[in-house]
């Protein structure tokens, strides 16, 4: 991230009184529940978006949870309300890849023993979930997330890489962002519908 982005960034949120700050959890519940509702409301109008019940976002809040770093997760407020989300995790692909899809080699579990010392060792981050709600888009939030991320990931917790990806191709302005901190497309995916 150059020095040029990061001064854009700091006017934008400067300008706006934007604050970033990882997730909490101590209070997660509190936490969840913000994170509910932006990404309830940032991703309504997302081709293929269904919102999800409280159980379902609660549910799967606890089992990344047991994956996730908190520094890794960030929310941003605007005079104290939720605008903002991003959550990142660590590249569990990075250590999972070079088992072969083998957790076992001759009844012993061989691949798991590897898998657990690999987890320990990954150094790439995969973004996740980035939104940002109607009415504070423009403003330097989802560019306020991404420093911040960039921030703990590389200057705290050592990670080297990250990945940017699942963006909808018609997302002008995030794919446009990916591209100002330095991202590359290099990979897009598309669905097909035909009547039977």
């Amino acid at each position: 991230m150059d020095a040029t982005w990061r001064a854009r960034v700091d006017r934008l949120i400067n300008r706006y009184a934007v604050k970033v700050r990882s997730i909490s959890f101590k209070d997660f519940d509190a936490e969840i529940a913000k994170c509910k509702a932006i990404y309830n409301e940032s991703f309504e109008a997302n081709w293929g978006f269904v919102k999800m019940t409280d159980a379902e976002f609660d549910h799967l809040a606890r089992e990344l949870k047991q994956m996730a770093v908190p520094e890794l997760i960030q929310l941003a407020e605007v005079d104290g309300r939720p605008v903002g989300l991003s959550l990142a995790m660590p590249n569990f692909n990075e250590a999972i890849q070079p088992l072969g899809g083998r957790l076992t080699t001759a009844g012993l579990p061989i691949g798991l023993l590897r898998l657990l010392v690999r987890l320990r060792k990954v150094k790439t981050v995969r973004l996740a979930v980035l939104g940002v709600v109607p009415g504070y888009r423009r403003r330097g939030v989802a560019e306020a997330l991404i420093q911040q991320t960039f921030q703990n990931g590389f200057e705290k917790l050592d990670y080297r890489g990250a990945e940017l990806g699942w963006t909808l191709e018609d997302n002008v302005l995030v794919n446009r962002m990916i591209e100002r901190v330095g991202g590359r497309h290099y990979k897009t995916y598309r669905i097909y519908q035909k009547k039977l």
